[in-house]
């Protein structure tokens, strides 16, 4: 087992210097956990046909403003090279993934991706939070179908290792409701449930205009039922904000109060890159699978 050699006594030696917070080495039996956990999760998404697609850790800062993105810019780090130009260290897998693609998607069929790699978050280190963090993920693109919501779930709850509660919501439904509350009583009043956080999927059932979402949760339920989680649904008007368009989700490992993967759909994001396609999908934080194991 490698261990850190202790300075022989009476010997002077300067200093090591630690880390910058919020980074850590991993020393041979903590990478060999990380590279079996890795593997574990490539070959299952390979399995299902997905290929791997790998990414810069560097790009140009502006391909990312005013496209909508999870992450938000003042959590990015940003440098300027010795050209002057402004870069970006990745910070959020998916907006780079369409930006790779879209040019050679424009009129594919539907396409299944996987990526792994680093992300770097300007975040508060100091508390014990992380900057760097190692992810893997999946794209099912070119298909808008709930089929496709289900496939990414399924895959994503097998990928944290099952038993895990599934929390969800719906990015379509706050702007659903507030275009239908001016001329239906029914949404006015879910609308309001919503922006109170007690509404349910039941409530749903009561409108025309959502009871196409409660059946789709319902499908939902059971399909999260026949991997032995848990499904939780909580609605959001929040859901709404960054590239979500649809289905929105976490997954929880049980006991625990912190997602190791969040996913969902995202029709708008293609298209800001020149490829009018739909896509679902998500991302996995490896160090997370690892302490929640």
């Amino acid at each position: 087992m490698l261990q850190r050699r202790d300075v022989e006594r009476g010997t002077e030696a300067t200093p090591a210097l630690p880390f910058p917070a919020g980074v850590r080495v991993l020393l041979p039996d903590e990478a060999a956990r990380r590279r079996a956990v890795e593997g574990r999760i490539v070959t299952l998404l390979e399995s299902f046909g997905y290929r791997e697609v790998i990414l810069p850790i560097l790009d140009f800062a502006g391909c990312y403003d005013d496209r909508g993105s999870s992450v938000p810019n003042r959590s990015s780090y940003r440098l300027v090279d010795r050209d002057g130009e402004l870069l970006t260290l990745r910070s959020d897998f998916t907006p780079m993934v369409a930006r790779a693609l879209a040019p050679a998607l424009a009129t594919a069929a539907r396409t299944r991706v996987l990526y792994r790699g680093d992300v770097v978050r300007c975040e508060s280190a100091r508390l014990g939070g992380s900057r760097e963090y190692f992810q893997i993920g999946a794209e099912l693109i070119g298909d808008a179908s709930f089929d496709a919501d289900l496939e990414i779930a399924r895959l994503a709850i097998a990928a944290a290792g099952g038993d895990v509660t599934f929390s969800c919501g719906d990015a379509a439904l706050p702007p659903l409701l507030e275009s239908e509350a001016a001329r239906d009583r029914n949404a006015s009043g879910l609308l309001a449930k919503l922006r109170r956080g007690t509404l349910e999927v039941s409530d749903l059932e009561t409108c025309s205009v959502t009871a196409p979402v409660a059946s789709r949760f319902t499908s939902l339920a059971a399909e999260v039922a026949a991997t032995g989680s848990r499904l939780v649904v909580v609605f959001d008007p929040d859901d709404a904000g960054g590239y979500y368009s649809g289905i929105r989700f976490r997954i929880y490992p049980r006991g625990s109060n912190i997602p190791v993967a969040r996913g969902g759909r995202y029709d708008a994001l293609y298209p800001k890159y020149g490829a009018d396609l739909p896509a679902v999908g998500f991302t996995l934080s490896v160090d997370g699978l690892e302490v929640a194991k």
